[in-house]
Protein backbone atom coordinates (compact mmCIF):
# COMPACT_ATOMS: atom_id res chain seq x y z
CA UNK A 1 0.00 0.00 0.00
CA UNK A 2 1.46 3.30 -0.99
CA UNK A 3 1.83 5.62 1.63
CA UNK A 4 2.10 9.53 1.68
CA UNK A 5 5.43 11.07 1.69
CA UNK A 6 6.82 12.24 5.04
CA UNK A 7 9.47 15.10 5.07
CA UNK A 8 11.96 15.29 8.16
CA UNK A 9 12.33 19.54 8.52
CA UNK A 10 14.35 21.55 10.88
CA UNK A 11 12.27 23.88 11.85
CA UNK A 12 9.59 24.12 14.96
CA UNK A 13 6.79 22.23 13.93
CA UNK A 14 8.90 19.10 13.53
CA UNK A 15 10.59 19.16 16.90
CA UNK A 16 10.14 15.60 18.24
CA UNK A 17 7.95 17.64 21.73
CA UNK A 18 6.04 15.09 23.72
CA UNK A 19 2.66 16.83 22.39
CA UNK A 20 3.85 15.79 18.43
CA UNK A 21 1.31 13.50 16.56
CA UNK A 22 2.01 10.76 14.44
CA UNK A 23 1.95 12.47 11.12
CA UNK A 24 5.32 13.88 10.68
CA UNK A 25 8.74 12.91 10.54
CA UNK A 26 10.70 14.55 13.61
CA UNK A 27 13.97 15.41 14.45
CA UNK A 28 15.67 15.24 18.17
CA UNK A 29 17.42 17.68 19.36
CA UNK A 30 19.79 18.57 22.54
CA UNK A 31 19.72 22.49 24.42
CA UNK A 32 21.11 23.64 26.82
CA UNK A 33 19.20 25.68 29.35
CA UNK A 34 20.82 29.16 30.55
CA UNK A 35 21.34 30.37 34.27
CA UNK A 36 17.94 31.77 34.17
CA UNK A 37 16.22 28.45 33.04
CA UNK A 38 15.70 29.14 29.80
CA UNK A 39 15.15 26.71 26.97
CA UNK A 40 16.51 28.54 23.90
CA UNK A 41 15.07 26.59 20.45
CA UNK A 42 17.15 28.48 17.81
CA UNK A 43 20.37 27.25 18.93
CA UNK A 44 22.22 26.69 15.84
CA UNK A 45 23.65 23.04 16.61
CA UNK A 46 20.86 21.74 18.88
CA UNK A 47 19.32 19.60 16.54
CA UNK A 48 20.65 16.32 15.56
CA UNK A 49 21.41 15.51 11.80
CA UNK A 50 20.28 11.78 12.50
CA UNK A 51 17.67 10.81 15.02
CA UNK A 52 19.84 8.24 17.66
CA UNK A 53 19.30 4.46 16.61
CA UNK A 54 18.63 3.60 20.50
CA UNK A 55 18.98 4.70 23.78
CA UNK A 56 19.89 3.41 27.32
CA UNK A 57 17.93 4.51 30.00
CA UNK A 58 18.56 3.07 33.53
CA UNK A 59 17.82 3.65 37.04
CA UNK A 60 18.18 1.69 40.19
CA UNK A 61 16.79 1.83 43.70
CA UNK A 62 18.52 1.35 46.51
CA UNK A 63 16.74 -1.42 49.16
CA UNK A 64 18.15 -2.68 52.28
CA UNK A 65 17.58 -6.29 53.05
CA UNK A 66 16.78 -7.16 56.86
CA UNK A 67 17.41 -10.09 57.72
CA UNK A 68 14.61 -11.59 60.56
CA UNK A 69 15.35 -14.46 62.35
CA UNK A 70 12.90 -17.26 61.84
CA UNK A 71 12.12 -15.65 58.39
CA UNK A 72 12.64 -17.73 54.87
CA UNK A 73 13.60 -14.32 53.36
CA UNK A 74 14.85 -11.08 54.19
CA UNK A 75 12.75 -7.88 54.57
CA UNK A 76 13.22 -4.98 51.94
CA UNK A 77 12.75 -1.64 52.85
CA UNK A 78 13.36 1.18 50.16
CA UNK A 79 15.61 3.72 51.01
CA UNK A 80 16.26 5.86 48.07
CA UNK A 81 16.67 6.21 44.50
CA UNK A 82 19.53 5.62 42.39
CA UNK A 83 20.52 8.50 40.13
CA UNK A 84 18.43 7.90 36.35
CA UNK A 85 21.65 8.08 33.87
CA UNK A 86 20.77 8.10 29.76
CA UNK A 87 23.34 6.97 27.39
CA UNK A 88 22.64 7.09 23.40
CA UNK A 89 25.22 7.41 20.37
CA UNK A 90 24.42 9.88 17.46
CA UNK A 91 26.25 9.78 13.89
CA UNK A 92 27.07 12.98 12.83
CA UNK A 93 27.51 14.02 9.35
CA UNK A 94 26.61 16.38 6.55
CA UNK A 95 27.77 13.02 3.91
CA UNK A 96 24.51 12.88 2.31
CA UNK A 97 22.99 12.25 -1.13
CA UNK A 98 20.61 15.81 -0.76
CA UNK A 99 21.18 18.70 -2.20
CA UNK A 100 21.94 21.99 -0.18
CA UNK A 101 19.13 23.70 0.35
CA UNK A 102 19.93 26.69 -1.71
CA UNK A 103 20.15 24.54 -4.32
CA UNK A 104 16.40 23.57 -4.89
CA UNK A 105 16.30 25.64 -8.21
CA UNK A 106 18.29 24.25 -10.98
CA UNK A 107 16.98 26.92 -13.17
CA UNK A 108 18.66 29.52 -11.34
CA UNK A 109 21.76 31.23 -13.20
CA UNK A 110 20.78 29.12 -16.32
CA UNK A 111 20.27 31.71 -18.61
CA UNK A 112 24.48 33.04 -17.86
CA UNK A 113 25.78 29.55 -18.02
CA UNK A 114 23.73 28.93 -21.40
CA UNK A 115 25.52 32.28 -22.94
CA UNK A 116 28.92 30.61 -21.36
CA UNK A 117 28.68 27.62 -23.28
CA UNK A 118 27.41 28.65 -26.19
CA UNK A 119 30.99 30.85 -26.28
CA UNK A 120 32.84 28.43 -25.90
CA UNK A 121 32.27 27.45 -30.13
CA UNK A 122 33.15 31.19 -30.46
CA UNK A 123 36.42 30.74 -28.50
CA UNK A 124 37.90 28.20 -30.60
CA UNK A 125 37.99 30.83 -33.35
CA UNK A 126 38.21 34.15 -31.89
CA UNK A 127 40.08 33.01 -28.61
CA UNK A 128 37.13 34.02 -25.76
CA UNK A 129 37.95 32.94 -22.29
CA UNK A 130 34.77 30.89 -20.96
CA UNK A 131 34.63 29.07 -17.38
CA UNK A 132 35.36 25.72 -17.27
CA UNK A 133 33.16 23.09 -17.62
CA UNK A 134 32.69 22.19 -13.75
CA UNK A 135 32.07 25.92 -13.23
CA UNK A 136 29.11 26.13 -15.69
CA UNK A 137 27.68 22.09 -13.97
CA UNK A 138 28.33 23.85 -10.49
CA UNK A 139 25.97 27.12 -11.58
CA UNK A 140 23.65 24.67 -12.73
CA UNK A 141 23.22 22.64 -10.17
CA UNK A 142 24.29 24.47 -7.07
CA UNK A 143 27.21 22.95 -6.12
CA UNK A 144 29.98 25.09 -7.42
CA UNK A 145 30.70 25.96 -3.54
CA UNK A 146 30.02 22.38 -2.02
CA UNK A 147 33.26 21.64 0.61
CA UNK A 148 34.60 22.48 3.61
CA UNK A 149 31.63 24.77 4.71
CA UNK A 150 29.06 22.20 3.43
CA UNK A 151 30.41 18.71 4.73
CA UNK A 152 32.27 20.28 8.15
CA UNK A 153 31.19 18.76 11.15
CA UNK A 154 33.52 20.57 13.39
CA UNK A 155 31.07 23.53 14.92
CA UNK A 156 29.09 20.28 15.82
CA UNK A 157 31.66 18.52 17.50
CA UNK A 158 32.41 21.90 19.21
CA UNK A 159 28.78 22.67 20.43
CA UNK A 160 29.23 18.84 22.12
CA UNK A 161 32.55 19.31 24.09
CA UNK A 162 30.82 22.41 25.58
CA UNK A 163 28.83 20.77 27.66
CA UNK A 164 31.63 19.51 29.38
CA UNK A 165 32.84 22.53 30.37
CA UNK A 166 31.94 25.77 32.60
CA UNK A 167 31.86 29.48 31.91
CA UNK A 168 35.00 31.63 32.69
CA UNK A 169 34.92 35.29 32.18
CA UNK A 170 38.03 37.70 30.57
CA UNK A 171 39.19 37.64 34.33
CA UNK A 172 39.67 33.87 34.63
CA UNK A 173 36.44 33.82 36.81
CA UNK A 174 34.43 31.04 36.94
CA UNK A 175 30.64 32.27 35.94
CA UNK A 176 28.90 28.90 36.15
CA UNK A 177 29.29 25.57 36.11
CA UNK A 178 28.63 23.23 32.55
CA UNK A 179 25.44 23.87 31.37
CA UNK A 180 21.84 21.80 31.63
CA UNK A 181 20.68 20.20 28.79
CA UNK A 182 17.20 19.71 27.97
CA UNK A 183 16.98 16.31 25.11
CA UNK A 184 13.57 16.83 22.80
CA UNK A 185 12.80 13.52 21.87
CA UNK A 186 9.51 12.80 21.59
CA UNK A 187 7.81 10.48 24.03
CA UNK A 188 10.77 8.13 24.80
CA UNK A 189 11.86 9.68 28.39
CA UNK A 190 8.59 9.84 29.24
CA UNK A 191 4.81 9.68 27.62
CA UNK A 192 3.67 12.65 30.01
CA UNK A 193 2.27 15.90 27.56
CA UNK A 194 2.47 18.30 30.04
CA UNK A 195 6.43 18.55 30.29
CA UNK A 196 7.78 21.61 28.91
CA UNK A 197 9.63 21.82 25.59
CA UNK A 198 10.39 25.52 25.63
CA UNK A 199 10.56 28.55 26.93
CA UNK A 200 10.94 28.44 31.19
CA UNK A 201 11.72 25.18 32.89
CA UNK A 202 9.56 23.93 35.11
CA UNK A 203 9.88 20.97 37.97
CA UNK A 204 8.62 18.54 34.87
CA UNK A 205 10.80 19.32 32.66
CA UNK A 206 13.63 16.94 31.66
CA UNK A 207 17.07 18.19 32.98
CA UNK A 208 20.17 16.51 32.43
CA UNK A 209 24.03 17.13 33.62
CA UNK A 210 26.21 15.47 30.96
CA UNK A 211 28.84 13.01 32.46
CA UNK A 212 30.57 12.29 29.46
CA UNK A 213 30.80 13.02 25.40
CA UNK A 214 33.40 10.99 23.44
CA UNK A 215 33.79 11.73 20.24
CA UNK A 216 35.26 9.10 17.18
CA UNK A 217 35.47 10.98 14.06
CA UNK A 218 35.18 8.59 11.61
CA UNK A 219 36.18 11.02 8.10
CA UNK A 220 38.04 13.75 7.24
CA UNK A 221 38.16 16.11 4.42
CA UNK A 222 41.53 15.99 2.79
CA UNK A 223 42.38 19.02 5.07
CA UNK A 224 41.70 17.09 8.24
CA UNK A 225 38.27 18.91 8.82
CA UNK A 226 36.08 15.94 10.18
CA UNK A 227 33.14 15.32 8.17
CA UNK A 228 32.36 12.39 9.64
CA UNK A 229 31.74 11.31 13.59
CA UNK A 230 29.98 9.04 16.28
CA UNK A 231 29.56 11.17 19.60
CA UNK A 232 28.37 8.95 22.40
CA UNK A 233 26.84 10.51 25.26
CA UNK A 234 25.82 10.04 28.96
CA UNK A 235 23.68 11.82 30.81
CA UNK A 236 22.18 12.26 34.77
CA UNK A 237 19.40 13.39 35.15
CA UNK A 238 19.31 16.92 37.40
CA UNK A 239 16.25 17.32 39.74
CA UNK A 240 14.99 19.94 41.23
CA UNK A 241 12.50 18.75 42.94
CA UNK A 242 11.95 15.47 44.65
CA UNK A 243 9.42 13.42 42.23
CA UNK A 244 6.64 11.11 43.32
CA UNK A 245 5.24 8.58 40.41
CA UNK A 246 2.45 10.21 38.43
CA UNK A 247 -1.16 9.10 38.71
CA UNK A 248 -1.02 8.08 34.44
CA UNK A 249 2.21 6.22 35.24
CA UNK A 250 0.89 4.15 38.28
CA UNK A 251 0.95 0.81 37.49
CA UNK A 252 -0.92 -1.51 40.07
CA UNK A 253 -0.63 -5.48 40.21
CA UNK A 254 -4.12 -6.08 38.47
CA UNK A 255 -3.04 -4.12 35.75
CA UNK A 256 -0.31 -6.31 34.81
CA UNK A 257 -1.22 -10.13 36.26
CA UNK A 258 -4.89 -11.75 36.81
CA UNK A 259 -5.62 -12.57 39.88
CA UNK A 260 -6.13 -16.00 40.10
CA UNK A 261 -1.64 -15.54 39.48
CA UNK A 262 -1.99 -13.84 43.38
CA UNK A 263 -4.10 -17.24 44.71
CA UNK A 264 -7.18 -15.26 44.65
CA UNK A 265 -8.76 -11.87 45.24
CA UNK A 266 -6.74 -9.09 45.43
CA UNK A 267 -9.52 -6.39 46.91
Amino acid sequence: MARKPQLKRTDQQHLATPTQNNNKLVYAALFTVSTSGEIDLLQAHAPFMLNPDSMEDNKNGNWVENNIPGQSDPILQWVSGGARNLSFTALVTKDTVHFPETSTDLLSGLKDSAVNAVGAIASAFAGINIPPIGNILGALTGLANVGERELSIANQLDYYRSLMYPSIDDDEVLVSSPPLVMLAVGKTLSSLQSRSAQGKISHETDLWATKNVSVRVTKWLPNLTPMEAEVSFQFVQYITKSRGNPPELVITASETLPAEEFGGSLA
